[in-house]
């Protein structure tokens, strides 16, 4: 079996059981509609299987510097395999791996005791919207992929990951971002052409 180790900014390094397989598909091409899909791949862990926890879950290092606490509500239904119908409905910035670079899925309300992961089942199904247009600067690249660890877990010490996110496409520009390089461009082209 070989090993995947994480090494967490101002934390000591956590051990993985390796392959994790990719769980979540992440679209960043629109951010502010950037999707968070569940893939049809088998939890093939048992560390989870029946245990009920604190409904939620972090993308450890998602975010490529320090975001500051940031929170807001999310559109979808993302839903544990084995939480029947509680989707998460909700997002912050969490400062697992050290500083605010990881992102946090949750339930907000009463119903968010109940999060259980089921062996030889997908991990998640369906797909979670969420406004993160303010923070495209900070977005992976295509093809980053990060360690999914239970989010608020009764068993944060276990070195317990879920499987792996990874992004499946870039960033475009906000609008005015190529509006401010068409100018620079201009520019340059004005100036050459003067000399």
């Amino acid at each position: 079996c070989s090993v995947l180790t994480v090494l967490a900014i101002g934390l000591s390094a956590k051990t993985y059981a390796s392959p994790l397989p990719v769980v979540l598909n992440i679209d960043i091409s629109n951010p502010s509609a950037v999707t968070i899909t569940g893939l049809p791949v088998p939890l093939e862990s048992d560390t989870f299987d029946g245990f009920d926890e604190i409904l939620g879950v972090d993308l450890l290092g998602f975010f490529t510097s320090d975001v500051g606490s940031l929170s807001g509500s999310a559109s979808g239904n993302l839903i544990p395999s084995g939480t029947s119908t509680i989707a998460y409905d909700s997002y912050r910035s969490d400062n697992y791996s050290g500083d605010y670079l990881d992102l946090n899925l949750f339930t907000a309300g009463d119903d968010r005791d109940l999060q259980t992961f089921i062996n030889n089942q997908p991990p998640f199904t369906g797909t979670l919207t969420l406004d993160l247009s303010s923070l495209s600067a900070y977005f992976p690249t295509a093809g980053t992929q990060g360690i999914i660890e239970s989010a608020n877990s009764f068993k944060s010490g276990d070195n317990s990951a879920i499987g792996l996110w990874s992004v499946t496409a870039e960033s475009t520009p906000e609008p005015s971002t190529c509006a401010l390089m068409g100018v620079a461009a201009g520019a340059l082209l004005l100036f050459k052409k003067r000399r």
